[in-house]
């Protein structure tokens, strides 16, 4: 398993919360409540919810989705064990359930890729894609199931199951469903093959299906700044994201600035690279990376 796989499968293995637990007030939910775990849990009041799933397992042991939630509690606090265990716990009494299936996988997976290179970490991952497979079977139109196992067939080595054959069939799979997502997938694995060229020619059939998918857009001018490739028609890309609202889980404006800024610096712009860079900075004051490449855009013009 590699840092990338892990990097995705605990997004959404997290489903969109906080990976870190905050510290909570008192806590005002009655115990055994889960109607009130689940509220607060959604409010991502997570130590808040803690105790009070900890209060319906203890009354009903075989409350699965008790089990479900503590599990993605440990595994925000960064207790993948813990995580595997009460996932774990929760599929033995629901070994059908999609979800659980999934959700175990991910955790499996996850918990490998901390383990470093040893059997024992071969195992859990062998357990995490089994079950995700299983999970996929069982809803095979769930599309962050097969996104999932996508992820994982194209970065684990070969010993723990790696196929980017298989992979592409997820993104076939995925293309039958949704069309985009499954250009979007098939981009992506492009990429992680090194086949620039291929994921902008993906990425552009789906821009010319939908000329405003800020997604596609974002990604197309993305891979045009890292490649060097079709460079006038990332700027374009990059420059009609703009002129969009950027959605939910979209790239913010201030990473569209800096992959402007970095095309215009490829097309020997150096001002308007500058402004673009620029731009991004007063977005993303902080960021030491974006700082450095400011500083060195004025390097060479010093």
């Amino acid at each position: 398993m590699t840092r990338s796989t892990c990097r995705f499968l605990l997004v959404v293995f997290a489903m969109g919360a906080t990976a870190v637990l905050r510290a909570a007030p008192e806590v005002t939910a009655p115990p055994g409540d889960l109607p009130a775990a689940l509220a607060l849990f959604a409010e991502r009041r997570y130590a808040e919810a803690q105790p009070v799933f900890e209060a319906v397992l203890a009354a009903n042991p075989h409350d699965t989705t008790a089990l479900l939630h503590l599990g993605k509690l440990a595994a925000k606090r960064r207790e993948r064990e813990l995580a595997v265990d009460y996932l774990g716990r929760a599929l033995a009494i629901a070994p059908d359930d999609p979800l659980l299936n999934f959700e175990y996988g991910a955790a499996c997976s996850i918990h490998a890729g901390t383990m470093g290179t040893s059997f024992k970490a071969l195992g859990a991952a062998r357990r995490g894609r089994q079950a995700m497979e299983r999970a996929v079977a069982l809803e095979p139109s769930n599309l962050m199931f097969r996104q999932g196992l996508l992820e994982y067939y194209a970065e684990a080595p070969g010993i723990a199951g790696g196929s980017m054959r298989k992979a592409y069939e997820q993104a076939d799979a995925i293309s039958a469903i949704d069309l985009n997502q499954g250009a979007f997938a098939r981009a992506n694995l492009h990429r992680i093959e090194g086949d620039m060229m291929s994921a902008l020619q993906t990425l552009a059939e789906v821009i010319d299906r939908s000329p405003e998918n800020y997604f596609a857009l974002y990604q197309f001018g993305r891979c045009s700044a890292a490649s060097g490739i079709a460079l006038e028609r990332g700027l374009s890309s990059l420059q009609k994201c703009l002129e969009l609202p950027a959605p939910d889980k979209g790239a913010p404006p201030a990473y569209v600035w800096w992959r402007i800024g970095q095309i215009q610096a490829q097309l020997g712009d150096k001002s308007a690279a500058r402004l673009a860079l620029l731009q991004a900075q007063k977005l993303l004051p902080d960021d030491a990376k974006l700082a450095a490449e400011v500083a060195e855009l004025d390097a060479v013009d010093a």
